[in-house]
């Protein structure tokens, strides 16, 4: 299960199912680091689940893990309702995440210069050599 490239479509919240299935997701509830969101998805199941609780990961198109999927299968014998509770936390933690990498990325870079300009100095340095005065 991933989101959807339609997700793009005016806040619009898409998600894909492995057997191609795109549904639109209702949101229930949104704070600055989740969403909560409902998806009513038909699942066409072979043996009766009796009230089973199910967790999945989600996972973005690049195949990071984005949220959480909880399915409630309910006890229908031809098919299982299952009522989907997305806790997608990724939109403001991928972009913490993000800047926490550019930062050290910085500061990598930062101390690769500090460390290319101290290796010249060096070799200036010791190019210039030492004169020493003898006695005649």
């Amino acid at each position: 299960m991933t989101s959807s490239r339609l997700s793009e479509e005016s806040g619009r919240i898409f998600v894909h199912f492995n057997d191609n299935t795109e549904l639109e997701a209702r949101r229930l509830v949104s704070a600055d680091r989740f969403t909560l969101l409902e998806v009513d998805y038909k699942a066409g199941c072979r043996y009766a689940i009796q009230n089973q609780l199910m967790s999945a990961p989600v996972f973005d198109l690049n195949g990071k893990v984005i949220g959480l999927v909880t399915s409630q299968c309910g006890t229908d014998k031809t098919k299982n309702d299952i009522k989907i509770g997305l806790l997608a936390s990724h939109a403001q933690k991928i972009r913490d995440d993000l800047l926490e990498e550019s930062k050290k990325e910085m500061k990598v870079a930062e101390r690769s210069e500090e460390s290319k300009q101290h290796e010249e100095g060096a070799e200036t340095n010791s190019s210039a050599g030492t004169r020493f005065l003898l006695p005649k």
